[in-house]
Parts: structure tokens; C-alpha cells; sequence
């Protein structure tokens, strides 16, 4: 299971999480500053059942169809 935690978690309950599910993917929105580029996150479901409610995309490496190019602008 992936988590992406927003900023009304404080970043120090972030590490807590991610010791208490350490076979989950636990992300926090201030984490995603480090980032090299730009991420497109999509949020799939908010069913807990689902698998992969959460998909981050690299748009430099994989861009979507909507995604502007360099040469747009």
C-alpha cells in the first residue's frame, strides 16, 4: 500500500508511520520538495481496499498526453 501524507501531519509522526507499516510506501507532501522535478500525483480511489490508490509519475521520464512539452513554453 502507498500513503501520501498531507501537511497537516507533522513530519515527525511521518517517520512514526513509516516505522509502524514498514512494508507500506509512506510519503509526506514536504518530502516531495526534494524532488529533482516536478511529480504528477493522482489520487485513484479513497477506498482502503484498493491496492494502488496513488500513482506518482516522473513527467520528464514518462510525460502524460497533456503534459507540456518543453518547446510549449
Amino acid at each position: 500500500m502507498k500513503l501520501l501524507l498531507d501537511e497537516n501531519v507533522p513530519l515527525p509522526m511521518a517517520r512514526i508511520v513509516r516505522l509502524l507499516l514498514k512494508h507500506h510506501v509512506v510519503e509526506h507532501v514536504a518530502e516531495l520538495d526534494q524532488a529533482d522535478s516536478r511529480r504528477l500525483i493522482s489520487l485513484n480511489a479513497v477506498d482502503p481496499s484498493q491496492q494502488s490508490r496513488l500513482r506518482i509519475v516522473d513527467p520528464a521520464s514518462a510525460p502524460p498526453k497533456f503534459w507540456p512539452t518543453d518547446s510549449q513554453g
